[in-house]
């Protein structure tokens, strides 16, 4: 999912004192909040994708299955185009070209680790290998 690969990549560039800049009232806890939830629903997208491929019988119920989640994983960017081109009234156009044209720097005031970013990543592979190893065996032993 791409929520969870943007949602790490804000976790390794990290928090920068410059988002106050452009965002007012913008604080490391809020951004803590964002990334954290951003995270979740990343991660949960992922999850309920395996489970529909997991448990699929036929391939066009897999083809619909999988086409159903990424619909509505796209609704919230579907939203936000919406707004920007004014169909959801003035208000929230001119929030969504404010949002748009809104331009940051982010300074790194951390050295990132590049072995910190394969580590991140080979632990969540990981975890969706093992979880796929445990639904594999539970199905070779008859209980699925």
């Amino acid at each position: 999912q791409d929520d969870l690969i943007t949602s790490l990549n804000l976790v390794f560039e990290g928090y920068s004192s410059d988002l106050t800049l452009a965002f007012n009232g913008a604080s490391l806890w809020k951004w803590v909040l964002a990334v954290v939830a951003y995270i979740i629903e990343g991660s949960l997208g992922l999850f309920v994708t395996f489970l529909l491929i997991v448990t699929s019988h036929e391939v066009v119920e897999l083809l619909l299955n999988f086409t159903a989640v990424e619909f509505v994983s796209l609704l919230d960017n579907v939203a936000f185009l919406l707004a920007k081109k004014g169909f959801m009234g003035t208000e929230n156009r001119s929030e969504a070209m404010l949002i748009s044209k809104t331009k940051y720097r982010v300074t790194t005031e951390r050295k990132s680790n590049p072995f910190q970013r394969i580590i991140s990543l080979g632990g969540i592979a990981f975890m969706l290998l093992s979880g796929w190893a445990i639904i594999f065996a539970r199905q070779l032993w008859g209980v699925y």
